[in-house]
Order: structure tokens, then sequence, then C-alpha cells
């Protein structure tokens, strides 16, 4: 598969861990990489609403470079990732980041 891989995302992962007085705590941990970025088809953006979700991007990365973040972060803004999708093309693997826009993400 080429892949444009031109624009750089955050992986964002999110673990509780409790601080100093024991108090679970979110604690986040972020990754660069680099990704195709699309605008999410008005088919996947219909179907998504049918859902209650709000489509937005669509992030293509590696696979191996996917670890199960549900948070991708691009040009400043969180997207929250609600279906991915492996794609394969001989030995080189994708995956597709179906994020939606969130306030408070």
């Amino acid at each position: 598969m080429n892949m444009d891989r031109s624009n750089i995302v955050s992986l964002i992962h999110t673990t509780a861990q409790p601080d100093e007085r024991g108090v679970m705590r979110d604690i986040e941990t972020s990754r660069t990489v680099f990704a195709n970025v699309k605008s999410a088809t008005s088919a996947e953006f219909f179907k998504a609403k049918e859902q209650g979700l709000k489509a937005a991007f669509v992030f293509t990365i590696w696979s191996s470079e996917y670890d199960g973040e549900e948070i991708v972060e691009f040009n400043n803004q969180r997207f929250q990732v609600y279906r991915t999708y492996i794609t394969g093309n001989g030995n080189v693997d994708c995956i597709e980041l179906h994020c939606q826009s969130k306030v408070g993400v």
C-alpha cells in the first residue's frame, strides 16, 4: 500500500495510576507517528450518525505502530477512535483509525 504519511499525529493512551496520596488519576502517554489523513466519507458520516457518533477523520498508520490508543491528536485537536479497520497488501499491513470529534477529549 502506498501511503502518503506526510501528516504527524499523536497517539494518546490513558491509564489510571495512584498519585502520592493514593488517589487514582488519569495519566496520559503520547507517541508521535506519521499518518495518511482523510476526511470521513459521507457514507461513513451518516452511518456513524445513526449510532450517535460524529465521524470526522480516518487516520491510516502502519499497524505495527498502533497499540490500542483511543485518542488521536491532529492539528492541536483531539479525536476519539470509534472503529479500527486493518488493511493489507502483501507484507505491509496498515490500520485505519476512524475517529470522531468529541468535546472534552
